[in-house]
């Protein structure tokens, strides 16, 4: 039971757990009552050029609060301002409340403490709305004004967006917090006023709005419509409204998805020609944000003039045939064959920013444009665009989703003929295609991929590179890629499937493979290489790429 672990915490700097009663329903713990004031508290009590000082003196017992805690198998991230307190004496406390009974990743830690400082910290109104949790999560970090420019830079690394850029663990930010120069030898940094925008002042005498026409007139305009609907109905029958309302109805040709082309000028061969899927997109543009969209459904025609076949999309021409063998699955050495796959589809380019947004609320990419990778999308959200286009498509659902929020679970039928995400595995095996580079398709990684040392910081268009042996682009660098499989440590390791093996059965983070702009030659862009992230977060310089299985 997740309560025995926090029986078992024992720290100066957490209230001590008093009795946790597993026997009564609901099951129940208490705690010690501290006394005391919470940093919500204290914020509001302490003047501003102060608070610079005072929480630079709890930082380091918090961040140590927050090691002890992630040794019982806990974490800190339900902290608050209201859930740590100074007792009497002083000293800091981390109250019950503030502590998630699940392991996450250390990076989530660290973020949580950049958050909580940069909330203390912060002044004015809206700093309640810049630097929540949701708001840290999507937008990039604004340098709090009055604060140092040391722990301002600090701070942003803390809580960058995309969790591979972070503090990587809590002793890293230990020893950078440590590190910074004392306040009064360091530059403070200062927002810029930014220029007041007055009202413009009334003209004298301002006339009021005029309508554009006088009433009568749109009333002689609305009878005469009528006498002539009236009139055509008098004449003709009801054939000549049905010929009218078909007119202006939308053909069955409309839910058409898009004719593939062969254009021999451009990598990017299978590009989009005609694309009148509209009252989905509209759909799509409508709804609100609230982090996923919704799966798409295309409308019904009520009067199909062809027939449901027309509907079925055939295998892209941009996929390519991978075919069924077996290989080492993990590992870089010859004639060590773990893992029997089974053939598969794949594309040969990662999923583009146009695709994407013929079915989905356009991402905030890192580099725009219809040719260029869609990055900074969800695991969860790739989840929504395969099934809605492949609902679009004709093609059965892979993924079939059940239950919702924290509830929600989702499966694949892996012999579905709709979109989904390569299984780790599937992964692996195609970007080696049958050789033991250290990068797909080479082991000089300019020739096949753009990465930190060649890149200038930002994405390309897919296909710029030399393709591997199976004719895939990119599967090194550019954008990393998500995959099916949750994420573990020992999973590859410890393989209990060795025949078209799908990743362990649950886990709190999806595996991402391929490496990215921001990966430098070496390690962190391997071809074995793994990150992690969690399926509902959304992170800069990670795409997807599609799989069909038949």
């Amino acid at each position: 039971m997740r309560l025995t672990r926090i029986s078992k915490l024992h720290d100066v700097h957490c209230a001590e757990v008093v009795e946790v009663n597993l026997v009564q329903e609901p099951s129940y713990l208490i705690t010690e009552f501290i006394r005391g004031k919470s940093l919500a508290q204290l914020k509001t009590e302490i003047p501003d050029e102060d608070k610079e000082a005072f929480i630079s003196k709890l930082i380091p017992d918090l961040i140590d609060t927050a090691i002890a805690i992630r040794k019982s198998g806990l974490t800190i991230n339900n902290l608050a301002l209201t859930g740590a307190m100074l007792d009497g004496a002083g000293s800091l406390f981390v109250l019950s409340s503030a502590i998630k009974y699940e392991e996450e990743d250390e990076r989530e830690d660290v973020f949580t403490i950049g958050m909580i400082v940069s909330q203390f910290l912060a002044t004015g109104g809206l700093s309640r709305l810049i630097y929540t949790r949701e708001s840290l999560r999507e937008n990039k970090f604004s340098y709090i004004s009055g604060v140092t420019i040391s722990l301002n830079k600090l701070l942003a690394e803390c809580l960058h967006r995309n969790v591979l850029q972070r503090v990587t663990d809590l002793e890293s930010l230990k020893r950078a917090f440590k590190n910074l120069p004392e306040i009064s030898e360091d530059s403070i940094w200062i927002q810029k006023d930014k220029s007041k925008i007055t009202a413009p002042e009334p003209l004298n005498n301002p006339e009021p709005p005029k309508f554009r026409g006088d009433w009568t007139f749109w009333l002689l305009i609305s009878s005469i419509i009528v006498l002539a609907a009236v009139s055509i109905f008098m004449l003709f029958g009801r054939k000549a409204i049905d010929t009218i309302s078909e007119a202006f109805a939308p053909s069955p040709d409309s839910l058409a998805l898009e004719e593939y082309i062969d254009n021999p000028e451009t990598p990017y061969r299978d590009s989009i020609r005609v694309t009148n899927y509209a009252p989905v997109r509209r759909a799509a543009e409508r709804r609100t944000r609230r982090g996923l969209n919704e799966v798409i459904t295309p409308p019904a025609t009520q009067t199909p003039q062809a027939p449901a076949t027309q509907l079925r999309a055939p295998m892209p021409s941009n996929f390519v045939y991978v075919e069924a063998g077996t290989f080492g699955f993990g590992r870089l050495t010859e004639n060590n064959h773990n893992v029997s796959l089974s053939g598969f589809y794949l594309s040969k380019y990662e999923l583009t920013q146009g695709e994407w947004n013929r079915f989905m609320r356009p991402a905030n990419v890192s580099s725009p444009g219809d040719r260029m990778p869609v990055d900074n999308i969800s695991w969860r959200q790739v989840v929504t665009y395969c099934n809605g286009r492949s609902d679009a498509e004709g093609l059965t659902r892979a993924y079939r989703i059940t239950g919702s929020g924290n509830n929600e679970v989702i499966t694949c039928d892996f012999n579905a003929n709709g979109y989904r995400m390569p299984t780790e595995a599937e992964w692996e095996y195609a970007a080696k295609a049958g050789y033991l580079y250290n990068y797909s398709g080479s082991d000089e990684p300019a020739d096949v991929a753009w990465y930190k040392g060649n890149s200038a910081g930002r994405t390309h268009q897919v296909g710029g590179k030399e393709p591997n042996a199976k004719g895939l682009y990119d599967m090194t660098g550019n954008v990393s890629e998500w995959v099916w499989d949750f994420f573990s440590t020992d999973f590859i390791r410890n393989l209990s499937s060795f025949i078209n093996p799908k990743g362990p059965a649950e886990g709190t983070q999806r595996v991402i493979r391929g490496g990215s702009i921001i990966n430098g030659e070496g390690r962190n862009l391997n071809i074995l290489w793994r990150e992690k992230g969690y399926q509902r977060d959304a992170y800069p310089y990670v795409g997807v790429r599609l799989v069909r299985t038949r």
